[in-house]
């Protein structure tokens, strides 16, 4: 089962209690037969916990206006707990470096050629798929300049499949950003979510995290 937006939907309500007890049984079934999605399953939770945290302060709002020491007691101590999820939840979203957990599912897809390709001692495609690994080591490596530019080449590459040509570019985007070059990272960011039918698959939770590092990184 691949990660999409309609599971993480499926697990935010579990973390809300929003599931039938049957609903719940099936879907950790799911998680516990994929590492990657219980990867995702976990990352939900947390973001889930910092929205409420939100609502814990809400609550404490409320009860702060009330006079009874009882009442102010519960206010310190709600507000603690929101303090603690928020600050987990921004230490997430700001400090994770790990954005596309399960990239290499789709490897046979980006290796593919088209019906009237004609193979040659190195072919297009084979050399950006190249140049597009030595982007991942250089990326691992935090070789932040060399990855940005074995990406690039990879896209200079005429009649990329659109799936593989999406896939260089939200690596090239986490490169950008990476390298703190942010106006590059954000111009990329906003085409890649504005594509209407992408073809290579983004999770939510990814692409909260590259939002908010670049917000961060822009602004302070």
């Amino acid at each position: 089962m691949e990660i999409n937006e309609e599971l993480v939907e499926r697990f935010v309500q579990f973390h809300r209690g929003l599931l039938s007890k049957e609903e719940a049984q099936k879907l950790q079934e799911i998680i516990e037969a994929n590492p990657k999605i219980a990867e995702v399953f976990e990352e939900t939770g947390l973001l889930v916990s910092g929205f409420r945290s939100n609502e814990i302060y809400k609550e404490a709002k409320v009860l702060l206006s009330r006079k009874t020491r009882s009442n102010r007691i519960l206010f310190i101590r709600m507000a603690a707990a929101a303090i603690i999820l928020l600050v987990g939840l921004f230490s997430y979203l700001a400090l994770s470096s790990s954005y596309f957990p399960d990239i290499f599912k789709v490897e046979d897809t980006l290796m593919g050629t088209d019906d009237n390709h004609v193979e040659t001692k190195l072919s297009p495609q084979e050399y950006a798929y190249k140049e597009f690994i030595n982007g991942q080591s250089f990326y691992e490596s935090q070789d932040f300049k060399m990855a940005i530019q074995s990406y690039q080449n990879a896209l200079q590459v005429d009649n990329l499949r659109t799936q593989y040509k999406e896939a260089i570019e939200w690596h090239l985007c986490t490169a950008y950003l990476r390298h703190n070059d942010i106006e590059a990272a954000n111009t990329l960011y906003n085409e890649l979510i504005g594509i209407p039918n992408p073809k290579f698959e983004v999770n939510l939770i990814s692409k909260w995290k590259i939002a908010f590092q670049i917000f961060l990184k822009k602004y302070f």
